[in-house]
């Protein structure tokens, strides 16, 4: 059953169960004994709370949903059996423990996985058992199974990472730096810089044995270090939709350049906590210029 499916029956039968549950005496009140415009301007609350969040439990056994027939100050979750019954509050523990409602799927759909308090967790849906694969102070997102489903890719401070389903290995799979590339700004810049070097490696023999030999120490080190991904800076620009190819033999991004002309509304906020006038940033001017992306 796919998504759609499981969400129409979800709403189906969800409807029937709650045509079962019979109404509070608050919410009954402002119908068995007449409307009036002052109890029309009461707090909406007179009215009842209808059901809203509606999802299934990831093993189709429970319908989940937001509801607040106690007239709270917000609604709580709440869980029904899919075969009927009454609708009984979740818990702070049962809440804790619950999978997110988004996340992805394998192709047979017996396993998802899923981000939650910046952490990633996999799901073994048949067995109803979890694994954390991060626990850090980091914030990880945007976790999904590779083609071949033996890996999971996620993402963590605008970088992708993998890790394996088998053997638990996490691999870093890009390397996106902030700033500029600083061994650029040791080469020398113009046609007179360039003459001038080669002219001082030319006439000074100890310059270019030391040269040489830092290029000889360069490459025996590059040799000897494990392979890593290649290190790309953004230079300013802002990066965005970091996607790994199905194959797993790419990947494809966004970079944003902000203008640096465009100049913010600041708003002053008169109603705060600390008592002080703030200012609030606001959208640039209609009509400015925009950023430009590649």
């Amino acid at each position: 059953m796919n998504l759609f499916s499981r969400s129409f029956c979800c709403l189906i039968i969800f409807e029937a169960l709650m045509l079962a549950v019979p109404a509070s005496a608050d919410e009954t009140e402002g119908i068995s004994s007449g409307l009036t415009v002052a109890k029309i301007m009461r707090d909406p609350k007179w009215m009842g709370s209808s059901p809203k969040g509606i999802f299934w439990s990831e093993n189709s056994k429970s319908i989940y949903f937001k509801w607040n027939p106690e007239n709270a100050d917000g609604d709580s979750l709440y869980v029904v059996p899919r075969g009927g019954g009454t609708p009984r509050k979740v818990t702070l523990e049962e809440r804790k423990a619950l999978p997110s409602e988004n996340g992805d799927y394998n192709k047979s759909y017996t396993k998802k996985v899923y981000a939650k308090d910046g952490d990633i967790y996999l799901l073994d849906i048949k067995r109803s058992k979890k694994v954390q694969v991060t626990n850090t102070l980091d914030k990880e997102s945007s976790p999904v199974f590779n083609l071949k489903e033996n890996k999971i890719i996620y993402e963590l401070d605008n970088n992708l990472f993998s890790w394996n389903l088998s053997s638990g290995e996490t691999v870093q799979i890009t390397d996106f730096r902030t700033g500029s590339d600083k061994s650029e700004d040791e080469e020398p810049k113009g046609a007179q810089e360039k003459w001038l070097k080669e002219q001082q490696l030319g006439f000074i023999r100890v310059l270019k044995e030391r040269k040489e030999k830092k290029e000889r120490d360069k490459e025996s080190k590059e040799e000897e270090e494990p392979k890593r991904p290649l290190e790309i800076y953004l230079d300013g620009k802002n990066i965005q939709a970091i996607t790994l190819s199905p194959d797993g033999r790419y990947v494809t991004f966004r970079l944003e350049k902000e203008t640096e002309s465009d100049k913010r509304t600041i708003t002053p906020n008169y109603v705060t906590e600390s008592g002080f006038t703030e200012d609030l940033n606001a959208r640039t001017k209609v009509g400015r210029k925009g950023s430009t992306y590649e």
